[in-house]
């Protein structure tokens, strides 16, 4: 309570104290509340303690239900306060590359603006991505060969309008190749290669003569996208052809091209261009070396007993670490190929500092520069091929696969081999198993037997070609 001290002018020795009226209505509502919170008191301490109990819990589940109602009534409200303005029509895509889509659509009066929304995979699950004030937009930045949806929405004062028509199945278009390689080396023939897109389905290899359109019955299909080069055949010599490259995937029934190369054209030759041996050849490679690994030693016993060379597409660390196998390996006239520095990447992971720091290796350890590469797993982009141009290393696939090392038994591996060779023939093996020397162990002296000679990559395209291997060409086999 509050209080007035005023002096007594009669008496100013004397203070009085006074209770203002705000102070004494305070006062009193206090005292109300106080009686009737104590008499509630009273009434529930003279309930029996079950009673008593009843009532708390009646009061607490009435609380709960009346908060619960009063939340359902606001998400209701919230949820049902949504704009009333139209809905986008005619919404469309007037343009699709292998990273972006652009969509067009008709103005809604009244709108403050757009908002786009995009789906992965074609689902129903959307996402606002951008807001706009145009009647156009394009989304970047997409994946190449990538399926979407997408829906527009108009927008005012009070949110986005409700309904809304998506445009779906839309595909990005495969990212386009690049040609590195049209050449006629034998009458009647040409040998195309392009740069590899693992997006895409396959590609579409057209050609046409000098001064003529395509036409559909100068295609072939490609139907696959680890396949990069096709010889084109039966062509007529010292007519100039033209090639383009189209790179494609399949939605359902419908095939989506991406955009061609830029053309490339070459005269056919007339000539056949003689090879420099009659007997059949064949090329062994052995990846992943070196280890401190018995066999890595054994199938070098196994080469220098037979006379026979073999390429080597080793690992830089290994390189770092062994040098001595390495030192050996120069010595007998084997060829150093480069295999990646530590082979814990692929594809487009895989850098040109990469490649470069494992050819360093080589160079460190025996004084000579590498002269082949192999792309860890096989996967070879683009990104591989311009580096190996860079360093002038020509790029070596295989044409038999011993999967030597999944299965690490010999007897498998020889006839692999033996069941499936020929001449011309490249042959993925890998140093790093016992049961590969074991095999090599067989099939060396079976093969020489029977007149193949055993040579190095680099050997096997000079003697088939008559001419050295092109560095960024991938050779599978010189057959």
């Amino acid at each position: 309570m509050k209080h007035l001290r005023i002096e007594d002018p009669d008496n100013p020795n004397e203070i009085r104290s006074y209770s203002s009226p705000i102070s004494k209505k305070k006062d009193k509502l206090q005292m109300k509340l106080g009686q009737q919170a104590k008499k509630a008191t009273h009434q529930l301490d003279d309930q029996p303690p079950k009673r008593k109990w009843v009532i708390i819990i009646a009061v607490i589940v009435t609380a709960v239900v009346l908060l619960t109602s009063l939340i359902i009534i606001a998400v209701s409200i919230f949820a049902n306060h949504e704009s009333t303005i139209d809905p986008v029509q005619n919404t469309k895509v007037t343009q699709i590359t292998d990273n972006s889509v652009t969509l067009t659509w008709d103005k809604v009066s009244g709108a403050n603006g757009y908002h786009i929304f995009q789906s992965d995979g074609g689902g129903d699950k959307f996402v606002q991505i951008a807001g706009v004030s145009d009647l156009t937009y394009t989304v970047t930045e997409l994946p190449q060969a990538s399926k979407f949806s997408f829906c527009v929405k108009a927008f005012d004062g009070d949110g986005d309008s409700k309904e809304f028509t998506p445009v779906s199945d839309i595909w990005t278009l495969p990212k386009k190749v690049e040609l590195l390689q049209v050449i006629s080396e034998h009458s009647g023939e040409i040998y195309v290669e392009w740069t590899r897109n693992d997006k895409c389905d396959g590609y579409l290899l057209e050609f046409h003569t000098d001064g003529l359109e395509y036409r559909p019955e100068n295609r072939v299909t490609i139907e696959q996208s680890a396949t990069h080069s096709h010889t084109l055949t039966e062509l007529i010599p010292n007519v100039t052809i033209g090639v383009r490259v189209t790179p494609y995937v399949i939605n359902d029934d419908k095939t989506i091209y991406g955009a061609p190369t830029g053309e490339k054209s070459v005269m056919v030759t007339s000539m056949e261009k003689k090879r420099t041996t009659d007997h059949p050849m064949v090329a062994f490679t052995f990846d992943d070396g070196p280890l401190d690994t018995p066999s890595c030693s054994r199938i070098l016993d196994i080469l220098e007993a037979n006379n026979a060379k073999a390429t080597f597409f080793m690992i830089g660390t290994g390189s770092e670490k062994y040098p001595a196998n390495l030192q050996r390996k120069a010595s007998l006239g084997m060829e150093l190929g480069n295999h990646s520095y530590d082979h814990k990447t692929y594809g487009e992971d895989l850098s040109a500092e990469d490649i470069g720091k494992s050819s360093y290796a080589i160079l460190e350890a025996t004084g000579q520069y590498p002269t082949a590469f192999r792309s860890p797993g096989g996967i070879t982009t683009d990104n591989i091929i311009y580096e190996c141009i860079n360093e002038g290393l020509p790029l070596y696939y295989w044409s038999i696969d011993t999967r030597d090392w999944e299965t690490q038994n010999a007897d498998k591996i020889y006839h692999e081999v033996m069941d499936n060779v020929k001449d011309g023939d490249i042959i993925l093996m890998h140093e790093i198993y016992d049961a590969t020397a074991d095999a090599l162990e067989k099939i060396v002296p079976e093969l020489i037997a029977q007149g193949y000679e055993l040579v190095t990559c680099h050997d096997l395209v000079v003697a088939k070609t008559g001419e050295e291997p092109i560095p960024g060409k991938e050779y599978t086999s010189l057959s």
